[in-house]
């Protein structure tokens, strides 16, 4: 605490420094923990950029970071006071599944190094730490009894000598002191001092405490705080200046789903948790601004159209106020939103000048361009000195500095790049979007008043189609899920084990606890040329889906020409002249009998089915890296089982050689031992390309060139194990679980669909068809609402006579179905067998394996005994070859199981449908 005293002190800018020992506005009261206040020199006096707030913090840090034997951590003050202990990011790490503070302190650190890693955090830090040293006390409850010693009395005796009791109160003289017991502190410096003291006994004996208590270091967390009813960790992360803060816990959150294990998740708090949970309603407040804004001004012009340039000259002033924004570096905070809703009523008020102005002189008979003209002309200069005045008034709030200048630049900068932008732009645009709403206002008013039964015709018409669209029920069969009832046989249960749930199942490979192994599968799983091509065909689907959605809306085009032309003087309609048309034609088919919507049912289907199809590879994938790697393992123990065994049989025929050149063995027996040994010699060559082959399927399997993965697979390493799992009955889940039988459902809901697009077929299909433009002999009238034109087509096509192809195409259709329903049983009793077949190896090999260890044991035991009578000549030279080559196939048959354990394992992992994360489909 001195040094960091002493170290902010000599730092320009600190006013004073208050330390304050034994607490932590982090990490609350202990006799660890410090907290030290540190006060800056008024702003007036701190106007170099050096003196900032944020610039003097980082400068003490930098200095504290030499300091050993602490953890100092720097924050500043909540932006709102109450809300938090400090600025920045509050994040709490929790603790779902798992209380165990060592593993939520190693989730701690690995999250933290990822946080300062995210773009746009300067540092984040923790006060959380599970290694804080500690004594644990632990009473013999058993020995209180025998010597009648009850328990509260040890832990009475501990608080009276090592805390306080306050007694009573004592008058001296004119004072009131409190009488309080307590040991003196050279009888409680130590943790040991308490096996010193006594206790007394319900018979009044005086017990020694060190015969009732035993004392353990250890190391633990201080405190465990719990957010939520979890076990957490609080988290702080500053910003770097400038950085919108949305956008880096936005960050955070994909970091948090990307790195934090299963059974662990993280919440915000504080002040983020304030602005998390108002995130998103900027958008909406900006829209709720222009709507009230817009109908406020529909309410002053009774007219729905005239308002219209007014609204549109608020975008301009929001575009320009963004471009101030971005040209100078500053984020859309809260306070550059405040501006831009100030904004709305700034930027409306010069167009309403404008707009109101040319209203007026539009109704005394002006033309609609000379009304417009006139109002821009004639408020110019009104228009200028408002916008003027307000321009100059904000300058101070753009230059603004010291306190609270942040917020005055934000405002000042918002309103000023957007007023200036709405005065620039808005008196060229608002009179050209004045006469063009205008011009079409009263075109539309015209029309109405010279056909009001046709108009009303019309709309009656399109309102009854689309009645028709909408109210028809779509032909053909509703989809309905087929049940799948489970198999009332029991399970083929041969080991006792733990249950496997769906947690564990998603991500299995974790259970057998090796870190290249998990490396591996992670690897596979996001660089497998197999599954890259998988999540193409989903996209493919979804663009297909997207594709048959648009089939429900018209479809609209754009066109324009212009055409010179010249008749003929011999066809009786001599000259030349020129054609001007633009316009847009728009056609569409109501969907009445549902044939679009049963295609967009079946396009849906088809996504899901790709998507599932993905997820089985996702299975896949996962469970043939797993196994490879486990053959990889398996051949590896193999080797060094013969490479063992090599040396020994090397070792046996040097004996016979040297027994025999003594004249105590014959020539036989040293060729005994020598094809021994050259016939295990013989066994290596096979399983070193075994090697080979699944070194190269586990480079194939993770997306990397074969031969290039061999050097982080070098160091041979045990076969992947785990305890013994079983699974209890049929998980109601298997069957929606699994990605494939999830496939054939979805297949079998497209045909479905299918057969109700090929009914369709048999009803009349109705398309309304339309076009609106403009069309003229003259450049100079084309414009003119007299060059309008306008049409409308509804028709009907009802195939009469197709020589049974439709009811031919229902048939097959229906048959498809038929097909998928089969193919989605069948998929059902696969998922069942494969699981049964799994569980029954899986059992049966532990068994096995078990038989086998012990056959190895003994052929050990074989081999020592039959060596020491070959050496003592109380039996030939067979017995010690039968002997070694029983050891070596029995220990190579007990690695073979091991892995064939694991391997079952896998399969069952893989026929209950673990080890994918479900695409979310968009």
């Amino acid at each position: 605490m001195h040094e960091i005293t002493a170290i902010a002190r000599d730092v320009p800018g600190v006013e004073f420094v208050q330390a304050v020992t034994g607490f932590s506005m982090m990490g609350g009261r202990a006799e660890n923990m410090g907290f030290v206040l540190i006060g800056l020199t008024h702003w007036s006096e701190r106007n170099a950029p050096d003196m900032h707030a944020a610039v003097i913090m980082n400068t003490i840090r930098g200095k504290c970071a030499a300091i050993t034997g602490a953890t100092v951590n720097f924050f500043m003050p909540p932006s709102i006071p109450g809300l938090g202990a400090n600025s920045g990011l509050d994040i709490r790490l929790q603790a779902l599944t798992d209380g165990d503070p060592v593993k939520l302190d190693a989730v701690l650190q690995q999250f933290l190094a990822e946080i300062n890693r995210v773009p746009g955090v300067m540092f984040a830090f923790s006060g959380f730490t599970a290694m804080t040293p500690s004594v644990r006390m632990n009473v013999d409850r058993l020995k209180c009894e025998m010597l009648d010693v009850p328990v509260a009395k040890v832990f009475a005796t501990l608080q009276h000598y090592f805390g306080s009791l306050y007694v009573n109160d004592v008058n001296l003289d004119t004072q009131v002191n409190q009488v309080i017991i307590q040991s003196d502190w050279a009888g409680r410096r130590m943790p040991e001092d308490a096996l010193k003291l006594y206790v007394r006994s319900s018979r009044g004996a005086m017990v020694p405490l060190g015969s009732l208590i035993t004392l353990e270091s250890q190391v633990a967390p201080r405190l465990y705080p719990r957010y939520n009813l979890f076990p957490s960790a609080g988290i702080t992360a500053q910003l770097v200046p400038g950085v919108s803060s949305g956008t880096v816990m936005a960050r955070i959150t994909d970091v948090a789903k990307r790195t934090l294990p299963s059974g662990y998740t993280f919440e915000w708090s504080g002040l983020s948790f304030q602005e998390h949970r108002a995130s998103g309603q900027t958008v909406l407040l900006m829209v709720a601004a222009l709507v009230f804004g817009y109908l406020f001004l529909v309410a002053q012009y009774e007219s729905w159209t005239i308002p219209m340039p007014v609204m549109f000259s608020i975008f301009v002033a929001m575009a320009g106020a963004l471009f101030g924004l971005k040209l100078l570096g500053m984020s859309l905070s809260i306070y550059a939103q405040l501006g831009m809703v100030l904004l709305i009523a700034l930027a409306s008020k010069n167009a309403i000048l404008i707009v109101e102005f040319s209203k007026i002189r539009r109704e005394e008979g002006s033309t609609i361009v000379l009304a417009a003209a006139e109002g821009a002309g004639q408020r110019y200069r009104a228009v200028l000195m408002t916008a003027l005045t307000f321009v100059l008034g904000v300058l101070p709030m753009v230059y603004a500095t010291g306190a609270g200048a942040a917020s005055r630049r934000a405002i000042g900068v918002t309103t000023l790049s957007g007023m200036i932008a709405a005065t620039v732009f808005g008196i060229i645009l608002v009179p050209g979007l004045y006469a063009f709403f205008q011009t079409w206002r009263e075109g539309f008013h015209a029309l109405l008043k010279r056909k009001p039964k046709a108009v009303a015709s019309s709309a009656a018409t399109v309102i009854l189609l689309v009645s028709l669209m909408t109210g028809c029920r779509a032909v053909g069969p509703d989809y309905q899920a087929p049940e799948s009832a489970l198999p009332a046989a029991p399970l083929p249960q041969i080991v006792e084990g733990t249950a496997i749930d769906s947690t564990e199942a998603a991500a299995w490979w974790n259970v057998f606890g090796d870190p290249v192994l998990t490396q591996l599968v992670d690897r596979a799983l996001c660089a497998n040329r197999t599954l890259q091509g998988g999540i193409a065909s989903v996209r493919e689907a979804r663009a297909r889906l997207g594709i048959s959605r648009a089939g429900l809306l018209p479809e609209v085009d754009a066109a324009g020409a212009y055409r010179r032309f010249r008749n003929s003087d011999n066809a009786g309609a001599p000259g030349d002249g020129d054609f001007y048309t633009a316009g847009f034609d728009a056609t569409w088919e109501l969907d009445v009998f549902g044939r679009r919507r049963r295609a967009i049912e079946a396009a849906q289907a088809e996504f899901e089915a790709n998507v599932a199809t993905v997820e089985h590879i996702w299975v896949s994938v996962a469970a043939e890296t797993a196994r490879a790697y486990t053959r990889l393992q398996t051949v590896r123990q193999r080797l060094v089982v013969a490479h063992t065994n090599l040396v020994v049989q090397t070792d046996t025929l040097d004996l016979v050689e040297s027994r025999a050149k003594a004249g105590i063995s014959d020539a036989l027996a040293v060729e005994q031992a020598r094809y021994n040994l050259e016939r295990t010699r013989a066994t290596i060559p096979g399983l070193l390309s075994e090697e080979e082959a699944a070194l190269n399927a586990l480079a194939v399997l993770t997306g990397t060139m074969p031969g290039e993965l061999d050097a982080a697979l070098t160091a041979a390493a045990p076969i992947p194990s785990a305890s013994p799992r079983v699974v209890v009955g049929i998980p109601a889940d298997l069957l929606r679980r699994r990605p494939d039988v999830c496939a054939a459902e979805r297949r079998l809901a497209a045909q479905t669909a299918r057969i109700g697009m090929a009914e369709a077929d048999r009803y009349p299909t109705f398309r309304l068809t339309g076009s609106v433009g403009l069309e003229s002999l003259d450049e100079g009238s084309f414009l003119e609402w007299g060059s309008r034109f306008f049409g409308i087509s509804p028709s009907v096509v009802w195939p009469v006579f197709r020589g049974g192809s439709i009811r031919a195409n229902i048939e097959v259709q229906n048959a498809l179905q038929e097909q998928a329903l089969a193919a989605y049983e069948q998929a059902v009793l696969e998922a069942v067998r494969e699981l049964r077949d799994a569980l029954a190896a899986y059992g049966r090999e532990f068994a096995r394996c078990e038989a086998l260890r012990n056959a190895a044991e003994a052929s050990r035991n074989a081999v020592a005994l039959a060596q020491n009578q070959y050496t003592n000549g109380l039996a030939d030279f067979n017995a010690v070859l039968d002997a070694q080559r029983s050891q070596l196939s029995f220990e190579e048959a007990v690695t073979l199981s091991e892995g064939a354990i694991t391997d079952h394992l896998i399969r069952v992992y893989k026929a209950l449908g673990g080890g994918w994360s479900a695409l979310q489909p968009d």
